[in-house]
Parts: C-alpha cells; structure tokens; sequence
C-alpha cells in the first residue's frame, strides 16, 4: 500500500517542481524584457537632455562605450526564454518570431563587435596598463548571438533551410569573438603581471573575464548538438552541409565546447 501511495506522490511532486521551475524562469524573463526596456529609455533620455555629455563620454570613457554591447546581450537572453518558453507552450509560430528577432540581434551584434573595438583604438586608446575587463563585453555580444542561434533551432521548431544560416553565421560569430576575447585575456593577464590589479571599486569587473569563454563554450556545444541532430543532413546542400560533413562538425564542435569551457 505504501509503495501504491509513493508512486502517486512522485509524479505529482515532479510536476510541481517544473511548474515552479517554469513560473520562475517567466518571472525572471519578464523582468529582463522591463529592466532593459527601462534602462534603455533612461539611457535615450539622457541623450536627449545631456547630448554632448554622452557625446564625450562615448569618445573617452571606455567603459562607456563597451557597455552599449549589454543591449544586445540582454536581448539574446529574451529570445533564448521566447524559444524555450513560448515555442513548446503557446504556438510553434513563435519559432518563426525568434528566427526574425535573431537576425535583427545579429546586426547589432556585429555592430557591436566590429565597431566598438574601433572606437577603443581609435578614439580612446586608454594603452596597455588601463585595458579593463568591460572591453570584452563586445566579444561577449557576439558569442551570446552565436549561443542564442543555437537555441532558437534547438527548440524554435524551424526547418532545416531556416536552421542552417543561423547555424553558418552562429559559427562565424564565435571566430570574430572567441580569437580576440582570448587576446583581451592576455593584454589583461600582463597588467595583473605588472601590479596593475583594479582597484576595490573596480574588481567586480572581473567576473566578465568569464563571459567569452563560457558564452562560446555553450555556443560550440549546442550548435553541435543541433548539427548532430540533422539540420545539415536535412539541408543536404554540399560535403560540408550535408550528411558526410555534420557527424565529424558536431563532434569536433562539442569537444572543442568542452575544451573551451575547461
């Protein structure tokens, strides 16, 4: 009788673990759809009203400038949560509205990580010794883009002429990011060489130092995942894009996930 009640329990329990799991992720990604919608209104209004302000500090505040990349990294967690949340719950339509939304993302990511890095060199230029930790979040805009390609044909229930541009591009974002971010490892590996450590105000900005590697890190292994489960062999369309090339893509893409995530 007892192992009769046990195996009614679990399931329920089970279930209202994933509700609970599910209502929190909502709650969590609405609040990221506010947050960045206020910030980005607060931060339009202060250009309105402070222009040549917000001019100056583009053209010489570093952290400035890189921080206009967390607008399309905060956006790539909203598609990722429609894709997840919205595709599955409310209508596979949605994938469609994910794949549009990702595309437009895309070119501000490549905004992003090809112009402010000019920016940096050519209008900043701090040097070697003031080199910050924010200067990767450019880097980091392009391989969450690449991660967020790989979500939406995960589970955005697109079809393999969709999937395979997002999947082409995605990889393409983590060569423009991931080489570079390593890089900007090394130019701030020599300022801690040379006791240059941020100061107390400052060290918080140590945390984005793990944001390259583990953004490309997930974007490796979820675009192998979903090569591995057939959208280049669906597409079929050469060596490369077909069959014979995605079982070896998949496999040399999650193990070089694995190794960039070490």
């Amino acid at each position: 009788m007892a192992s009769d009640v046990s195996h009614k329990v679990t399931p329920t329990t089970t279930t209202f673990s994933q509700v609970t799991w599910a209502n929190n992720t909502a709650v969590l990604w609405v609040i990221t759809i506010v947050t960045l919608c206020l910030f980005i209104l607060i931060y339009a209004l202060r250009t309105i009203l402070f222009p040549r302000h917000v001019a100056k500090q583009l053209s010489s505040n570093i952290m400035e400038t890189a921080c206009l990349a967390s607008i399309s990294i905060a956006f790539t967690t909203i598609i990722q949560m429609i894709a997840v949340n919205l595709v599955a719950d409310w209508n596979p339509g949605w994938g469609m509205v994910c794949f549009v939304l990702w595309w437009i993302n895309a070119a501000m990511a490549a905004a992003c990580c090809i112009g402010i890095p000019y920016v940096f060199t050519k209008f900043e230029g701090p040097g070697t010794d003031a080199v910050p930790p924010g200067t990767l979040l450019p880097l980091i805009a392009a391989l969450t883009v690449a991660a967020g390609g790989g979500v939406i044909c995960r589970y955005g229930e697109l079809g393999a002429d969709l999937q395979v541009p997002v999947i082409i591009v995605s990889y393409l974002f983590i060569g423009l990011g991931l080489p570079l971010s390593v890089v900007v490892d090394a130019v701030f590996l020599t300022r801690l060489f040379d006791n240059q450590f941020p100061m107390k105000q400052k060290v918080y900005q140590l945390m984005i130092l793990c944001g390259p590697l583990g953004q490309g890190s997930f974007a490796l292994q979820i675009l192998g995942q979903v090569v591995q489960r057939g959208a280049f062999a669906s597409y079929n369309n050469s060596s490369f894009v077909g069959p014979s090339g995605a079982s070896t893509i998949a496999t040399c893409s999650e193990l070089m996930g694995l190794i960039t995530w070490g």
